[in-house]
């Protein structure tokens, strides 16, 4: 299968002030199906205090008890119901320079689209590797993601076989702002390590929180049907459940742009 596809992300950041949370927009052009990620950070120096949200799973939540660099990533499938801004947050008080990006990804897994995840890890020296992770799909998309205590970083590098950087977010430039940066990797008709990544930056040494992760492509299913479909379904019994590979079809499965058109029985 094709490798996922970014389609798309919107970048915020807390220009330099201390907030509790961080309001980030949603990409235009979401489908049904596509992948929507949070990547957040922070200068929280308290440990995992990014907080849960509603609808949204929550894979990590890391900062070093040493460290001012908190790290938040956040995915769920879109299906429609998704609000047009999601503001990830810190617990009432706790209020830091605030940085994240909402990216919108086609082309995923439906089920389990977060194929694997590294352990997130800190450090206050530069350069400093991100360590990879190991697939057991062919052509997944890998994400590096970093959060960085103070504005002042300058500018990131990675080094590592066919990485990328994507984009950099700053709040501020000053040395007690915060900043971070994500890049990736397709493995294009492969599996397996991904590659270690050594990350450094123009300023000065500082901490820095950082993670990689490996989204899953397509199995080649089209997303289950939804509520808002059914009324345009017909069936002998009950609404089919989500996955449409669990129904059983009087005929030939139905093709992705044709199963709501289909009548099939249970």
């Amino acid at each position: 299968m094709p490798v996922p596809v970014i389609e798309g992300w919107e970048a915020a950041n807390s220009g330099g002030a201390t907030v509790q949370s961080i309001t980030l927009t949603k990409p235009s052009g979401v489908q049904v199906g596509d992948l929507l990620l949070l990547i957040v950070g922070s200068d929280n120096s308290n440990t995992g205090d990014w907080q849960d949200i509603s609808g949204w799973n929550k894979i990590v939540n890391y900062n070093a008890s040493s460290s001012d660099a908190a790290l938040g990533i956040y995915w769920r499938i879109a299906d429609g119901s998704e609000g047009a801004t999601v503001a990830p947050s810190q617990p009432a008080g706790n209020l830091d320079e605030m940085f994240g990006w909402y990216i919108r990804i086609s082309g995923v897994d439906q089920t389990t689209p977060i194929h694997v995840l590294g352990t997130p890890a800190y450090s206050t020296s530069k350069p400093f590797t991100i360590n990879q992770v190991t697939t057991t799909v062919d052509d997944c998309l890998v994400f590096y993601a970093v959060a960085h205590d103070g504005g002042d970083a300058g500018a990131f590098t990675p080094t590592g076989t066919s990485w990328s950087e994507i984009d950099e977010e700053y709040s501020g430039t000053g040395s007690t702002d915060a900043c971070g940066t994500w890049g990736i990797k397709p493995m294009i008709g492969t599996q397996g390590g991904t590659g270690s990544i050594s990350m450094t930056y123009t300023g000065t040494a500082d901490g820095s929180s950082y993670v990689q992760f490996a989204v899953a492509p397509s199995t080649g299913e089209p997303p289950g049907p939804t509520p808002n479909a059914f009324n345009a379904l017909e069936y002998d019994a009950e609404p089919p459940s989500a996955g449409w590979n669990k129904l059983k079809y009087a005929s030939e499965p139905p093709v992705p742009s044709s199963w709501n058109k289909l009548k099939y029985k249970p």
